[in-house]
This record gives C-alpha cells, structure tokens and sequence, in this order.
C-alpha cells in the first residue's frame, strides 16, 4: 500500500476518530442529562418530603399546644403561621437549588455535545491536512526525481566514451551519442 492509498486510509482514519470521540461526547452527554433530570426529581421529592414533615411538625405542635390546656388563639396562632411560612420558604429553597443543579448539568451535556461536534469537525480538518501535506510531499518528490533525472542525463552527455571500433575513432564522441546511436534513451 503506498501513496495514495496510504493518503486516503490516513484521511479516513482521522475522519473515523473524530466520529468516534463525537459519539462518546454525545454519550457522555446523554448520561449528564439522565443526571439532571434525575437531580430535578429528587428535588421536587425533597421539597415535597420537607412539607410533609413540616405538617406533621405542626400538627404535634398543634397536639402539645392542646395537651397543655394553650388555645389556638392569639400568638400561638401567630408563631404556627409564621413555622408554616418558613416551612414553605424552605420547600421552594429545596426545589429551586435542585433545578440550578439540574440547569448546570444541562449546560454541561450542551458543552459535550459541541466538543463532540468539534472533534468530528477536527477529524475532517486533521484528514484535509494529511491531504494537502500528502500531496505537497508528492509534488516535491516529483520534482526531485525530475532535477535528478535531469542531471543525470547532463552528466551522462558530457562523459567521452571510446570506440570500440577501430575505424572510427572520434574523440568528442560521448555516453550520449553512443545510446542515441544504439537506440537506448
């Protein structure tokens, strides 16, 4: 295998790495957003769970409250509500961190999947580059084995060779003019 079948299996190649890597960004994204969604679910859960727990705080409170012989009325009411907000408060803060983290993942997956498009895009760029250096390299080597030829038959035209006959004994006679006479080229 030489040249240009070395050139186009180079070039394929790189192509081939470059859509490789792509897939495995695109994968790795895909499992990043699996994580969020994950992380937003979790999330709601908690906060869910968090007022869950906050009613049922304030229905023991609520309990105690009465076993102590305390009516509803007045600043325990006022305490119970305000409990209840902060409660509240609390639920949103659960859910909203959830979703930041989940929003961070996202952009994330984004980033992998542009690195992975970027990579596919390097694999073509690195395949144009073996192409063009592959080419060059062979233009040059033409052109050297062109100056090389091009010397040796200078070279070869000023070397005198002797008859071998006897009649004809011309001294300016050359390697040249023997294989023009022979018919060699």
């Amino acid at each position: 295998m030489g040249g240009p079948e070395m050139m186009a299996a180079q070039m394929a190649m790189q192509v081939i790495q470059g859509g490789i890597e792509r897939g495995n960004m695109r994968s790795e994204a895909n499992a990043i957003d699996e994580n969020a969604r994950i992380e937003e679910t979790q999330g709601a859960y908690d906060a869910v769970q968090a007022l869950r727990e906050s009613r049922m705080a304030q229905g023991a409170d609520l309990t105690n409250a009465a076993a102590s012989g305390v009516g509803m009325g007045g600043s325990i009411a006022d305490i119970m509500a305000q409990q209840a907000i902060e409660r509240q408060y609390e639920a949103m803060s659960i859910h909203a961190t959830a979703a930041m983290r989940a929003r961070g993942l996202r952009s994330e997956a984004k980033s992998r999947r542009r690195q992975g498009d970027a990579a596919l895009f390097g694999g073509v760029m690195r395949a144009g580059a073996t192409a063009i250096t592959s080419m060059g390299q062979s233009r040059a080597n033409a052109r050297l084995d062109a100056a090389t030829a091009r010397s040796q038959r200078q070279a070869l035209g000023t070397i005198p060779i002797p008859s071998s006959s006897l009649v004809d004994r011309n001294p300016n006679r050359t390697l040249a003019d023997a294989m023009r006479e022979f018919g060699i080229r």
